[in-house]
């Protein structure tokens, strides 16, 4: 409430408020997305200096930076390198599904089982 504050330049945490109350209009019904206006749908306050940084990164690298690192990572899996097969298997087939094995010393519950 308080960034709502300074950012109307509101002195008053009632007004803020009043100004914030969700009366059932402030999200759109097909996507959930807040709309224009809602003080509380601001976003990712990083996003755009991410985008940033990742429009950077597209313009230093090209295909060929890419197909060298991929070379480097298959042969460092080649000779050996577990980490860099993980990785390389993992971008290849995705990361391995974990399954999850539950069991339970029931010999304190005499013959019944409780799960």
């Amino acid at each position: 409430m308080n960034s709502v504050r300074r950012r109307l330049n509101i002195e008053d945490e009632d007004t803020a408020r009043d100004l914030c109350e969700s009366n059932g209009e402030d999200r759109d019904t097909a996507t959930g997305r807040f709309l224009p206006g809602n003080c509380y749908g601001h976003g990712n306050p990083m996003s755009k200096q991410v985008n940033r940084l990742r429009a950077a990164l597209l313009r230093a690298v090209d295909e060929d930076d890419v197909e060298d690192v991929i070379r480097t990572l298959v042969r460092q899996a080649k000779a050996g390198d577990v980490a860099a097969a993980k990785v390389l298997l993992e971008r290849l087939f995705g990361k391995p599904s974990q399954e999850l094995l539950l069991t339970a010393d029931t010999s304190q519950y005499g013959d019944e089982t409780y799960l």
